[in-house]
């Protein structure tokens, strides 16, 4: 008989639920359900998980229904793993070996274009980018930006950092033209709403910048970045990370420039 992903006792913990936040109340709760054979312990310490089997699984999922407490469990849910997932980056992978597949499950089956669906597909496609899973990232970017726009819009801040996400995914692939129309569609919203010396508005004119670059637009490239740079200089500062890190860009295809003038 087929078991569900092992649930970690954290999430149960954090559920919500009457008697969850108790440890000691959870812990009897939990043991009564494997005397009873519904869940099977997995692991051991802070890497406790709990496995169930599919016919336990959809005799809750049929209670559920049956009391008219599904919609409640799906919104406590979503909460809850936008609470718990945290961004892509390479520390946080040990949390998302343990949550994904909990969070694939989670938004392929319900489904629903809701916000927190939309910020479960955002930090999904940031942890598939940076372990190298373009076509993966891609997806979950595209479902995060359809999701966001159509709930908060084109110009708002979560649907630029999709967008941001997908752009990325694109340059990866190899579709450059495709990262060039959101890059510039997101500076613009930026540079509009924003203004033109905000961050995030230097960071499209960055990312544009790269885009022109990879396409081998060196010429374009150089201008935006160097426009990038001054206003990074004057907004954060000469020492600040990313206007060094314009600065060293725009020196490196000077060279480049110059290395292949006769």
């Amino acid at each position: 008989m087929c078991r569900s992903p092992g649930i970690p006792h954290d999430l149960l913990a954090r559920s919500g639920r009457e008697g969850s936040v108790d440890e000691v109340t959870l812990c009897e709760a939990l043991s009564k359900l494997i005397n009873f054979s519904l869940i099977t312990p997995v692991g051991s310490g802070d890497h406790t998980a709990y496995e169930i089997y599919s016919l336990v699984h959809l005799s809750i999922e049929a209670f559920l229904s049956v009391k008219g407490e599904m919609e409640t469990a799906i919104k406590r849910t979503a909460k809850l793993l936008v609470e718990i997932l945290p961004t892509g980056d390479s520390e946080n992978w040990p949390v998302w070996r343990v949550y994904l597949p909990h969070a694939s499950a989670f938004v392929r089956i319900v489904n629903v274009d809701r916000e927190e669906i939309a910020t479960i597909y955002y930090y999904m496609s940031w942890y598939f980018w940076r372990l190298g899973c373009y076509s993966e990232a891609e997806c979950a970017a595209q479902r995060s930006v359809d999701i966001r726009k159509g709930i908060l819009g084109l110009n708002h801040k979560d649907t630029l950092s999709s967008q941001h996400i997908l752009a990325l995914t694109y340059s990866y692939l190899g579709w450059w033209k495709e990262a060039e129309v959101l890059v510039v569609q997101a500076m613009e919203v930026r540079r509009r709403v924003l203004g033109q010396e905000h961050p995030d508005t230097l960071t499209s004119m960055n990312n544009l910048a790269w885009t022109y670059k990879s396409q081998g637009r060196i010429d374009d490239a150089i201008a935006l970045m160097a426009q990038a740079a001054a206003l990074y200089t004057r907004v954060l500062g000469e020492d600040h990370p990313y206007t060094t890190g314009s600065i060293d860009d725009l020196a490196e295809w000077r060279d480049e420039v110059g290395a292949e003038s006769p």
